[in-house]
């Protein structure tokens, strides 16, 4: 009998097939949007807004100011052009802002996320991901091959070179 032959797979086809199956390849490139939102509109424009959520292909952003928010408005065909050179084009169709206060720049760690992401060089981008993707993630019933997955998931983000596979 001739035993069957295993083809070893990379990791990156193995990882895709899991977010396919976990159904949260979509979150992940609304949450690079997201983060990348300073890239694209630059720093004095970071300094004044925070990308929060893309909710229908709508990217909600909140702005510290009324007149940022309308010099934004009439900039928004640009915002839209900036954003797809970062990678949204096909997750971000419309950018609506809001006033409001901005979060603080330096988001505590969240409980529950594993020390050694915490710690990592990269760790408060990491951190942000986690709790991001926490609530599809929450459909694996494992604790252990929750946090695995979650610890896959920020690693496989954080190092495809441009944040795009």
């Amino acid at each position: 009998m001739a035993a069957k032959e295993r083809r070893l797979q990379p990791v990156r086809e193995i990882l895709g097939r899991v977010v396919d199956s976990c159904g949260i390849g979509g979150r992940i490139e609304e949450q690079r949007v997201i983060e990348r939102w300073a890239e694209a509109v630059g720093p004095e424009i970071a300094r004044h807004t925070c990308a929060l959520r893309v909710s229908g292909r709508v990217l909600h952003v909140t702005v510290d100011t009324s007149p940022w928010a309308q010099e934004l408005s009439l900039l928004k065909p640009l915002i839209l052009e900036a954003l797809a050179r970062v990678g949204g084009k096909s997750v971000v169709r419309d950018v609506r802002f809001a006033v409001g206060v901005l979060p603080p720049r330096s988001p505590q760690i969240s409980q529950g996320v594993p020390q050694d992401v915490k710690t990592a060089p990269d760790g408060e981008r990491a951190v942000r991901r986690i709790t991001d993707l926490s609530p599809s993630l929450e459909s694996v019933q494992d604790p252990v091959l929750r946090e695995r997955l979650a610890k896959i998931l920020v690693k496989h983000v954080g190092t495809s070179p441009s944040g795009r596979d």
